[in-house]
């Protein structure tokens, strides 16, 4: 019986050991970690990001899907499919395939490869490319949705504003290369103009 109990005890030493080792030291886990507090991800691969709470990622890659129900931000971060309820913030990541907001978005030398689908009244693509965008109508009053396009961000298909009442604000050094739909394309200057 107490060689028994010694052995249950000796066990669960090492899950606290081998728990605080993976928390403490960057471990690389190869099937990705589920969680439900802030979590913080350096320079490692996992395959998959299920976090509810805020999430920091760190030159990190993750090869399938990232999931997040609060706050994320991230930093030379490569994913593949990107879903955020909540804030999100990126600078210098690349999101191979589709990347869905639900909520703000501040993006910074970014390229999005597949169709950024965002619900948010205002969204700021700076030095960022990518594919396509949507935007999703998120009020039954219908207000007016923006994204504003500057320093060299570029978007290669439509902007498609589910609303029908979008507004995309481009400064001279930005451009679309395909339709905007549901919306109107203003310039930076323009706009500043008429806003005073």
């Amino acid at each position: 019986m107490i060689h028994n109990y010694f052995l249950m005890v000796l066990a669960i030493m090492s899950l606290c050991v081998v728990s605080t080792y993976s928390m403490d030291f960057g471990c690389i886990f190869p099937k990705g970690s589920s969680s439900w507090a802030s979590r913080t991800y350096g320079r490692k691969t996992v395959e998959n990001v299920n976090v509810n709470g805020s999430t920091n990622l760190d030159g990190t890659t993750v090869t399938d899907s990232t999931s997040v129900n609060g706050s994320l931000r991230a930093t030379e971060a490569d994913l593949n499919r990107l879903h955020v309820n909540g804030s999100a913030n990126l600078e210098k990541c690349t999101v191979h395939g589709n990347a869905h907001i639900n909520g703000s978005l501040k993006s910074k030398d970014n390229r999005f490869e597949d169709t950024l689908i965002i619900s948010s009244h205002k969204v700021c693509l700076d030095s960022t490319s990518t594919q396509s965008i949507e935007v999703r109508k998120i009020t039954p009053d219908n207000n007016k949705q923006v994204v504003t396009l500057e320093n060299n961000s570029s978007v290669m298909g439509d902007i498609t504003f589910a609303s029908g009442n979008g507004v995309v604000i481009v400064d001279s050094q930005s451009k679309i290369s395909g339709n905007v739909i549901g919306g109107v394309v203003v310039k930076k200057d323009d706009y500043n103009k008429d806003s005073k």
